[in-house]
């Protein structure tokens, strides 16, 4: 990777940045100011010499500020934590304090705020406001602060299409941003003071109707010893960490050091520490491996299990456990499961829930979805053994049953087969274990295949029609799934791993040259057929690669060939055939290279069904075709 000067085009390795960034830091240089008069006119303009002589000014004001009586420093002065650079990027840049994330004029702002929050609490009490009140007044005024924090950092970046800032977090990490947008806090728009209030506002509204009558009490504590008696809830709703996918406690100091400092003082015991207390914190990070910071996948599923065993412990036998989970590893679903089951809680019923808000994006995309899973839980009681014959015909009844249901809330892909996850994790629950006729005990991974095998059986058939289905080979119906699910996306291996198993199909086997997929890194990329180099026939070829070949040789226009190629294998006179070829077709989005060849190929079936009928060579012709794109 490398940098070039927009100046004289010199491009330099992106290490040498860095390099040099850690050594003697970045500057800022305003470059652009927009103006909104009145009307909401809006005009980008240069900026003059009196907004360059305010920003030299505000640095100036900015070291003025007076610290607070405890000896805390006006502006967050905290180190950031140095072995989570994978996911506070700005590390790696020599950005190594809180404070360094913001500019002078906006640690100006943001400190001279913080400190009126203080000034307001005072204010309040010698004015006669009940303590409590005042306290409460106080700490809404704190989180509209940390709102205007979140769009007023030397990381928010500006959206043209829309002509508005964007936040610190569209994603959750913090990533470089080489220009940037300073916004005037107490200007009307999306980021402003006023704004702030009205999220504040509106949430307290929220939450003030959904308790009206029951007053709800937040408190802190450690999810792996809760300090609640046994059996003292009737209901226990929970949304874990998804292992890796979030690091909660670093991203929450961002806004931490700010409120130390705003409220800090009305909460001393939960700010007793420089950063968030994260050494119980049930996660598995990021961190460097050799740090003290680091928490591994074991640690986190000990730390997992304990916390589930509270759970269960502190429910009441007659209540109910809720419990949120989305990741797209399934060995993240099998821990679950086991968890669960040690436990003492089995599932008894779940839902999808769309729970990414629309546009937002996150920094972990191979595992997070859009959709998450509800899974609501019971104590396990008394539990019989399964066969496992019986357990596939449950399963592929109660997934058929609910995938109907998610067919009418419109998911599809990776979500579809999350969501179904559920119920077969229902259907699992109702044995404490699942057999073999010979008496081997199936284990949870391959129950969790049975679930996705049932998913796939379900989206094929909805796709190409029953009958059509049992003519597909195991191939093409792989091929015709991860095109459903995953479009042109590259996914984790894990993932393609276990849609390979669903269909009895070797990953190794699909990437050699000519194969379907292609490995990039760790993640694993499906191909068309102009993608493809070399596909090979042998006598009883898959129904993909002949689509494949096919499209190519009408692209070409080797007719003779394709007609050998449609009447030898028999696909030219196959309805399944040309199902699966309408399926790929409607599934790609306009303008793709392979929605274009097989729309041409499509579109002339009738033709081409006709002149594969007359043809009729020896199968073993089928071994000279071979393509090369």
């Amino acid at each position: 990777m490398t940098v070039t000067c927009p100046v004289c085009g010199t491009a330099r390795p992106d290490r040498e940045l860095r390099s040099y960034a850690r050594e003697h830091g970045f500057g800022h240089y305003l470059y652009a100011v927009l103006d909104i008069d009145p009307d909401g006119i809006r005009t980008y303009r240069e900026p003059t010499a009196a907004d360059h002589a305010a920003v030299e000014q505000a640095e100036i004001l900015a070291e003025s500020l007076d610290g607070y009586p405890d000896g805390t420093s006006p502006i967050p002065d905290e180190l950031v934590t140095r072995s989570q650079f994978r996911t506070l990027r700005s590390l790696t840049y020599g950005i190594d304090t809180w404070a360094g994330m913001f500019t002078p004029r906006q640690r100006l702002v943001l400190g001279v705020l913080t400190q009126a929050v203080r000034s307001a609490h005072v204010a309040m009490l010698e004015s006669g406001t009940e303590p409590e009140r005042a306290q409460a007044l106080a700490t809404y005024l704190g989180l509209a602060v940390d709102r205007v924090v979140d769009y007023n950092s030397s990381f928010v970046t500006w959206r043209p299409t829309v002509e508005a800032p964007r936040s610190t977090f569209p994603q959750q990490s913090i990533r470089m941003a080489w220009d940037f947008t300073e916004i005037d806090p107490f200007s009307d728009g999306p980021s402003g003071w006023s704004s702030a209030l009205n999220w504040i506002t509106q949430s307290l509204r929220h939450c003030a109707a959904a308790t009206e009558g029951n007053p709800s009490q937040v408190q802190r504590a450690n999810a792996q010893h809760l300090p609640f008696a046994d059996g003292e809830f009737d209901a226990v709703i929970i949304d874990p960490p998804y292992y890796d996918a979030f690091q909660y406690g670093d991203l929450s100091d961002f806004f931490y050091v700010w409120l130390k400092r705003s409220i800090g003082h009305l909460y001393p015991e939960l700010f007793a520490t420089a950063l968030t207390p994260k050494r119980a914190e049930v996660i598995q990070n990021r961190a460097q491996r050799d740090s003290a910071e680091y928490i591994s996948r074991d640690e986190f599923e000990a730390r997992l299990q304990r916390a589930l065993d509270e759970v269960a412990r502190v429910v009441a036998d007659d209540g109910i456990v809720s419990l949120v989970f989305a990741h797209t590893d399934n060995a993240a679903w099998e821990h679950l499961l086991r968890a669960l089951r040690r436990a003492g809680l089995k599932v008894t019923t779940s839902w999808p829930m769309q729970s990414e808000r629309t546009g937002r994006t996150t920094d972990n995309v191979g595992s997070v979805l859009a959709s998450s899973v509800v899974l609501v839980c019971r104590k396990v009681g008394n539990s019989i053994d399964g066969f496992y014959d019986d357990v596939v015909r449950d399963l592929d009844a109660r997934i058929a049953e609910r995938l109907a249901v998610f067919d009418d809330m419109k998911l599809s892909g990776a979500d579809y087969f999350v969501s179904a996850i559920g119920p077969a994790f229902e259907v699992f629950a109702r044995y404490s274990r699942v057999l073999r006729l010979s008496g081997d005990e199936v284990g949870v991974d391959e129950l969790m295949v049975l679930a996705r095998q049932a998913v796939a059986r379900h989206a094929t058939r909805s796709l190409t029609g029953g009958e059509s289905l049992e003519r597909l080979d195991s191939r093409a119906l792989f091929y015709l799934t991860w095109r459903w699910a995953y479009d042109g996306l590259a996914i984790p291996a894990d993932e393609a791993y276990m849609l390979c198993r669903a269909f009895d199909l070797h990953l190794d086997a699909l990437t050699v040259r000519g194969g379907l997929i292609r490995k990039s890194g760790s993640d694993y990329k499906l191909l068309g057929p102009h993608e493809r180099r070399g596909i090979t026939l042998g006598q009883r070829p898959s129904w993909v690669d002949v689509m494949h070949s096919a499209c190519l040789l009408y692209d070409e226009g080797r007719r003779q060939e394709l007609d050998a190629l449609l009447g030898a294998s028999g696909a030219g006179t196959e309805p399944a055939f040309w199902a699966l070829v309408t399926a790929v077709t409607q599934l790609l989005p306009e303008g793709s290279r392979e929605r274009t060849l097989l729309l041409g190929l499509g579109g002339n079936r009738d033709d081409l069904a006709e002149r594969a009928a007359k043809y009729s060579p020896d199968f073993e012709e089928l071994t000279l075709f071979g393509t090369q794109p």
